[in-house]
C-alpha cells in the first residue's frame, strides 16, 4: 500500500477546518481538488474517512483516531526537514490556538495585530471552546497552543501563567430590591445564583476571596448556563446573582445595569477579592516548531499575573 504524504497533510488540514471549502481556501486550492484528494486517500487506505452529517460530512471515529496519531508524526517530519534545510527558525505557516471565548476576545484578539506585523508569514487559527474541550484538543495534537482557565489535568502539557483575572458577583437593582444584599457567607442560603458550571467552582473561588477562608458555598443555584454572557443577561433580568470575571462585568456595571455584590459587615473586613490564574499551555516536545515558539513567546511577553 502506497499513501501520498501530501494527501495525509490535506487530511490534517481538513480536520482543522469546518468544511472542505474552508480547508481549500486555507490551502489556496479548489474544494473539488480537496474532495478528489480525499477520495484518492480513502482508496489508498481502503477505508472510509468521512460520513454524512446533515448536509455536510464529518470524520469517522477511525479517521479521527488516525489524525490524532498522524499529527505529531508529520510535525516531526517537518522539523527534520527543517533541520536539514536550515529553515527551522523561519516563522511561517499556521498556528492553531484555542481558549475561552470571553477571555480571548478581551485579551488575545487585541494582541493579534502586533503579532501579525512582527511575523507577516504567520497565520493564526483561533478557536473558541470550553476549557475541558480546549485541553483535550491540545493533548490530542489538534491545537498547538491553548489558553486554560485552570491547571491542566492531562499529562504531557507544559504551562506558564498568562493572566490573573478578578471574579465578581453581580446582581440587578430589581434583584437587590426583592432579596436584599447578603452580609455574610451564612446568608447566601437565602439567595439565588446563576452559575457557569458546578465543576468550575467559580462561586467557591469568589466566596473564598471575599471571606478570606475556605467555606462551603450555600447559595441556591436556580440556573446553570455554560456561557458567561448569558449569566450576565440572566443577572440583568433579576433571575439571580451571577459570578463572572470582572472584565466581562465592567460594561454592565458602568452602565448601571448591574451592581457588584460583596459580603459586608457580617464577615469581618473587606478582602482583596477573588482571583483566578489563567495559563498558556503547550505540549511537551523535544522539537518545537519555530512558529509555535514565536507565538508562545510573544503572548507571554504580555503576561499579567499581578492582578486584573
Amino acid at each position: 500500500m502506497t499513501v501520498n504524504l501530501e494527501h495525509l497533510r490535506v487530511l490534517l488540514e481538513v480536520a482543522r477546518a469546518p468544511t472542505f471549502a474552508a480547508a481549500a481556501q486555507r490551502m489556496h486550492v479548489t474544494p473539488s481538488a480537496v474532495s478528489q484528494q480525499m477520495k484518492t486517500l480513502e482508496a489508498s487506505l481502503g477505508t472510509i474517512l468521512f460520513e454524512k452529517s446533515g448536509r455536510g460530512l464529518r470524520l469517522t471515529p477511525q479517521a479521527a483516531e488516525l489524525i490524532a496519531e498522524l499529527r505529531p508524526l508529520v510535525d516531526q517530519i517537518d522539523d527534520r526537514v527543517g533541520d536539514f534545510t536550515g529553515a527551522t527558525d523561519a516563522v511561517r505557516g499556521t498556528v492553531t490556538l484555542g481558549g475561552p471565548d470571553a477571555f480571548c476576545r478581551m485579551w488575545l484578539v487585541p494582541r493579534i495585530p502586533a503579532l501579525s506585523r512582527r511575523h507577516p508569514e504567520l497565520t493564526l487559527d483561533v478557536r473558541y471552546a470550553k476549557n475541558d474541550v480546549i485541553e483535550q484538543a491540545l493533548a490530542s495534537g489538534d491545537l498547538d497552543l491553548a489558553v486554560l482557565v485552570a491547571p491542566p489535568e492531562s499529562t504531557g502539557i507544559e504551562t506558564a501563567p498568562l493572566y490573573r483575572e478578578k471574579l465578581v458577583a453581580v446582581a440587578s437593582a430589581e434583584y437587590v430590591a426583592r432579596h436584599g444584599v447578603p452580609e455574610s457567607a451564612a446568608e447566601l442560603e437565602a439567595h439565588r445564583f446563576v452559575i457557569f458550571d458546578p465543576r468550575a467552582r467559580m462561586q467557591e473561588v469568589w466566596l473564598r476571596g471575599v471571606v478570606g477562608r475556605a467555606v462551603p458555598f450555600r447559595g441556591h443555584v436556580v440556573c446553570t448556563v455554560r456561557d458567561l454572557t448569558q449569566i450576565l443577561e440572566l443577572a440583568k433580568a433579576g433571575v439571580g446573582i451571577g459570578v463572572v470575571p470582572n472584565h466581562l462585568a465592567e460594561p454592565a456595571v458602568a452602565a448601571g445595569e448591574l451592581s457588584v455584590i460583596g459580603l459586608g459587615a457580617g464577615d469581618a473586613a473587606p478582602r482583596k477579592g477573588a482571583t483566578n490564574l489563567i495559563f498558556l499551555a503547550w505540549r511537551k516536545t523535544k522539537r518545537e516548531a519555530a512558529r509555535s515558539r514565536a507565538v508562545r513567546e510573544a503572548l507571554l511577553e504580555g503576561a499579567d499575573v499581578d492582578g486584573a
